[in-house]
């Protein structure tokens, strides 16, 4: 998928809403707006490719999670110690121990 479409080197809320439809992460419009609030580290209203990397690993992330507690099509129902645990084990762990000897 394209994304980047302006080849402005910043993707915005729609661009970004295309690209993770496109990866079939059911993220909506409303929803793209928000990741792009939460991961714009510039504050330009738009995601520069390292904050556009984050938000994809995170959104990922979450939706490989929540799948393994999906019941019937696009629903689940988590207590709050079960939605807790998932939203911390999705988080991607720091790599430990890395040496280029």
């Amino acid at each position: 998928a394209v994304v980047s479409t302006q080849s402005t080197g910043f993707i915005t809320a729609a661009q970004l809403y295309n690209t993770l439809q496109a990866c079939s992460c059911g993220v909506t419009k409303a929803r793209s707006l928000v990741l792009i609030s939460n991961f714009d580290s510039r504050h330009i209203r738009a995601l520069a490719f390292d904050d556009y990397i984050r938000c994809c690993v995170t959104v990922q992330s979450l939706h490989t999670a929540f799948t393994k507690h999906q019941t019937n099509g696009s629903t689940s129902t988590l207590n709050l110690e079960e939605m807790l645990n998932m939203v911390i084990e999705s988080r991607p762990r720091p790599v430990q121990n890395l040496s280029f000897d």
